[in-house]
């Protein structure tokens, strides 16, 4: 099967298109006055019609949107066909069908892969794309995969892709049973020229990581001691209520409790001799020794005074 693309012009091309596009694929130095004219005569009315579109649009969107010449085109498939080429939509077999979309699609995601990077993948998935084509077409058409260097995943009932025109494929062959809840899993690859048993993976270090044996980290390096970094330090962040000053709700709050507190053994005031007179050296009168004057027309005298300057420890004797 052959297969080409096309570029034509578009069923909603504008009007003038036709002759216009025979005249651009011209060299403008073969053409004539009329022909400057029908050209010039075509690019004004996509422009006014664009502005007719787009009245609020500047001239740099107007004129991206009139001269887009890709809106005038349409790409179409051809499949060469009794010595001619006729649209691949024709009629066709099943299998001719399928290649005449598959393959244009092949060419066009190469293309695309073409704008990345060297080492990016080329990622191509497909579901039975190749139901009701023959073993040589398919052959065929899994060569031009590997010609285009895409990745291809792919499903299928009944394909295996072990055709020489494949150089490598990993397969799995899922089966089941009716009534059991389990897929089976077998492991083939294919290298060109014969197809083995891969061997299976091993599940406790590839699938399912071993909890009693697989490194994990570092608790040292990368977790934290629980003990003394995820708990608050009580030393540090949480007052001691054993060995912290708690207030005290009977003296003044504000100052320092470290600060110094009065000495208890430096020497209080002598209330008696400071805040009050001493009774007993202060000058008091004696009511007992005062002088009282007689009455008038007494004829007794005054009192016999007290012996002055009684010695220590003896009281005032009275004669």
């Amino acid at each position: 099967m052959k297969l080409r693309l096309i570029r034509r012009p578009s069923r909603k091309a504008p009007a003038g298109l036709a002759q216009a596009r025979a005249r651009l694929r011209q060299s403008a130095d073969a053409w004539a006055a009329e022909d400057r004219a029908a050209v010039g005569e075509f690019l004004q009315a996509q422009i006014a019609r664009a502005q007719a579109e787009n009245a609020t649009g500047s001239w740099l969107e107007v004129l991206t949107t009139a001269l887009d010449y890709r809106a005038w085109h349409e790409f179409g498939i051809e499949r060469h066909q009794h010595g001619a080429w006729v649209p691949a939509t024709g009629p066709a077999s099943g299998g001719e069908r399928v290649l005449a979309v598959s393959v244009p699609l092949f060419a066009a995601a190469s293309a695309h892969y073409a704008t990345a990077a060297p080492h990016a993948p080329r990622l191509a998935t497909l579901d039975e794309a190749f139901a009701g084509v023959d073993d040589d077409s398919r052959a065929k058409c899994l060569g031009l995969l590997h010609a285009f260097d895409l990745d291809v995943v792919m499903t299928s009932e009944r394909e295996w892709a072990c055709y020489p025109q494949v150089p490598g494929i990993a397969i799995a062959q899922l089966s089941r049973v009716d009534d059991i809840a389990a897929v089976l899993v077998t492991r083939w690859q294919w290298d060109g020229a014969e197809r083995t048993r891969a061997p299976e993976p091993d599940r406790r270090t590839a699938t399912e990581p071993d909890h009693h044996t697989a490194p994990g980290p570092d608790r040292t390096a990368t977790e934290p001691d629980r003990r003394t970094a995820l708990e608050p330090d009580r030393t540090a962040t949480e007052p001691d209520h054993h060995t912290a000053p708690e207030p005290d709700h009977h003296a003044a709050a504000g100052p320092d409790r470290t600060a110094p507190e009065p000495d208890r053994t430096a020497p209080e005031p002598d209330r008696r001799t400071a805040q009050e007179p001493h009774r007993r050296t202060a000058p008091e009168p004696d009511h007992r020794t005062a002088t009282v004057p007689a009455p008038a027309g007494s004829s007794e005298g005054p009192e016999p005074t007290p012996a002055e300057n009684p010695a220590p420890g003896q009281d005032t004797l009275w004669p």
